[in-house]
């Protein structure tokens, strides 16, 4: 089955995360706190874009278990890429295409001398949702660096990555940056994040995050709380997903989890 193809498949998104958890350990996707795009876990007052962003990265870091890594932030101008979305028929007749045109939001540079380095987008510091979801991105892929289960194949990194965003408890995060329009309805925009081909799609994320809460014990009640902090397409999403899945919780924990000994 082609990458495409899989990152759409549950069964296939299960036997990820059960290998993430494999690799890892299961505490942290069954007790890290889901992180909130609230001022509970981003308390910091006003600062300068530098040190906004320093402040965020640091404690993404911190929320993932690699708080005791330094880091370094670069604020650059990165340029556009033109992205293909697919023929149009212009007006005046005859075949089209059309394209728009994605920001990098953010970079994971690597790590040497103990310090992590990233680079992230002055065009991404407009957007918090965006860039929330784009650091916790940035993040997974250092605490995959670190810990040594980053893939060679580019294209499956940065999937596996998204699932080890939702390993860390950046799901919400994620879901609410994978997705969204602008006020007007009229432009669909995605991540503004480093592509290389991959990124799950929002339905694959939220079905993850609703994968994750049926292991924690999560209620219906308490999964239409947690849905409160999601935008509505992911609302909607992970609430069904939810559904279908808790009164499955037996088997969606042997699927995941491994046996206790």
């Amino acid at each position: 089955m082609m990458l495409d193809q899989n990152i759409r498949d549950e069964d296939w998104l299960i036997e990820q995360m059960r290998l993430m958890i494999a690799a890892c350990g299961p505490q942290r996707f069954l007790e890290s706190p889901l992180i909130m795009p609230t001022r509970e876990f981003f308390p910091d007052g006003p600062l300068s874009a530098e040190e906004c962003v320093n402040a965020l990265v640091s404690r993404l870091m911190n929320y993932a278990g690699v708080g005791g890594v330094n880091v370094a932030v670069e604020l650059v101008n990165f340029a556009p890429i033109a992205v293909s979305t697919g023929p149009t028929l212009p007006a005046s007749g005859g075949a089209g295409s059309s394209t728009t045109e994605l920001t990098v939001g953010a970079r994971y540079l690597g790590s040497g001398g103990g310090v992590c380095r990233f680079q992230c987008g002055l065009s991404s510091l407009a957007d918090q949702a965006a860039l929330l979801g784009t650091l916790s991105h940035e993040i997974a892929h250092a605490f995959r660096d670190i810990r040594g289960v980053a893939q060679e194949s580019a294209p499956l990194e940065e999937v596996l990555t998204d699932v080890t965003g939702v390993y860390l408890g950046f799901g919400v995060l994620l879901c609410n940056s994978a997705y969204r329009f602008t006020s007007g309805g009229e432009l669909r925009t995605l991540r503004t994040c480093h592509s290389r081909g991959g990124y799950l799609p929002v339905v694959s994320l939220c079905f993850l995050l609703a994968a994750q809460a049926v292991c924690r014990g999560m209620s219906l009640v308490e999964a239409w709380q947690l849905g409160q902090a999601l935008g509505p397409n992911q609302r909607g999403y992970f609430l069904e997903f939810h559904k279908d899945l808790w009164p499955a919780e037996d088997e969606v924990r042997c699927a995941l989890l491994p046996s206790p000994m």
